[in-house]
């Protein structure tokens, strides 16, 4: 790779912005922004043909990742995460053309309408649950200031 004048973080860069993606820009439309990503098509970026053929400018020329690195598909044993020792397992969402709220009302409907094993938790958090202590907490908020109005009312209208 040096002798090319790569480094790995070089390297690292290319490949991940022409499999994964780069946020070129934003194209807004009434009100709405949405990222647009620049990256290879699945035509080319689906095997490790592909990904051995992917082109890397050097400063004397383009050359093959397969050239200066090694590609292997293997297999590994699944990671187990744990949470006050259970195993858990997160699956992340990101509201596409909906608010928060009612995804999160979809998904629950959706797991109501499964059957679930015994000793299975489904628990809907993140920024979802997020929202919803903030409510709570505003709730009790304006409780609180509506009891202040209404004692000093009261209080002034004793005098």
């Amino acid at each position: 790779m040096s002798q090319n004048g790569l480094n790995t973080a070089t390297v690292s860069t290319i490949v991940r912005n022409r499999v994964v993606g780069m946020t070129a820009s934003q194209f807004r439309e009434a009100g709405s922004e949405y990222d647009i990503v620049v990256r290879f098509t699945e035509d080319y970026r689906n095997s490790i043909d592909d990904i051995n053929n992917i082109a890397i400018p050097t400063m004397t020329g383009v050359i093959r990742l397969s050239e200066i690195a090694k590609i292997e598909e293997f297999w590994s044993p699944p990671n187990v995460e744990r949470k006050r020792r259970e195993r858990i397992v997160t699956v992340s969402v990101t509201p596409y053309k909906v608010s928060t709220g009612e995804l999160a009302a979809n998904m629950k409907a959706e797991v109501d309408k499964t059957t679930i094993p015994g000793g299975i938790l489904v628990d809907i958090g993140g920024s979802y649950e997020d929202m919803a202590e903030t409510f709570g907490d505003l709730v009790c908020y304006c409780s609180l200031a509506f009891c202040w109005y209404i004692s000093l009312w009261l209080h002034s209208s004793n005098r």
